[in-house]
């Protein structure tokens, strides 16, 4: 049997500052990031949708395939600053989480074949 009172009274104590304690966990496992589908619609672009599962920011970015245009890692990736938003209503372009979002990778040549890779 619940014999708790609902709804709950507070009882007068309060917290000394040195009694309270902000705890904080950091999300440890990488988000999904789906690549459903890349385009290139146009001359100068390419056109890449994914998908993630849980809120976060992609970004992608094109090389120009057969250059030795260097490692491929985050910041390689991030520096275009071509990117879309998961989860965050109030940014452009956005999407909710586990639907199709756009990232364009602008600037690109004509007839040149490229390596495209996204970060999440």
């Amino acid at each position: 049997e619940d014999d708790n009172v609902y709804p709950q009274r507070p009882n007068g104590r309060k917290f000394a500052p040195s009694q309270v304690r902000t705890l904080s966990t950091l999300d440890t496992t990488p988000p999904i990031l789906t690549i459903v589908s890349a385009e290139s619609p146009t001359r100068s672009d390419i056109r890449i949708k994914v998908k993630l599962e849980e809120p976060g920011t992609v970004y992608c970015n094109s090389f120009k395939t057969g250059t030795s245009y260097g490692p491929v890692d985050f910041d390689a990736v991030a520096i275009q600053d071509f990117k879309a938003y998961v989860g965050f209503p109030d940014k452009s372009p956005n999407s909710p989480i586990n639907t199709n979002v756009e990232v364009k990778v602008l600037g690109l040549e004509e007839q040149i074949s490229y390596d495209t890779y996204c970060f999440a």
